[in-house]
């Protein structure tokens, strides 16, 4: 693994969907092979290779700050799907446009 620090769009604009990265910071390639990554992910994936330990990962990610309205709506889906294609994992996700509601007590 090796960091790559975004930088903006990928090569090539919007209007050019022959060239348009549908992730909008770095290459697919890089994105798909696990390259693009910040620090934290690094130093823990070469702890983890030098105690030889190879643990089985969960990653849960969930909404804990709002804008000011009641609710907001869930994006990126498609991302999301397009990147474990073809991957050993399962995952549970609601449906693009979902409409997402504060629990109670939540951060806001």
């Amino acid at each position: 693994m090796t960091d790559q620090t975004p930088t903006g769009a990928a090569e090539g604009s919007d209007d050019d969907p022959a060239t348009h990265s549908p992730f909008d910071t770095v290459t697919d390639e890089q994105v798909l092979a696990g390259t693009a990554t910040d620090a934290y992910f690094r130093r823990t994936h070469e702890t983890l290779t030098a105690a030889d330990r190879n643990p089985t990962v969960v990653a849960e990610v969930t909404v804990d700050q709002f804008p000011t309205g009641e609710f907001d709506l869930l994006a990126g889906v498609g991302n999301a799907v397009e990147l474990l294609t073809g991957r050993e994992c399962g995952c549970r996700c609601a449906p693009t446009g979902d409409g997402l509601r504060r629990r109670a007590g939540g951060a806001g």
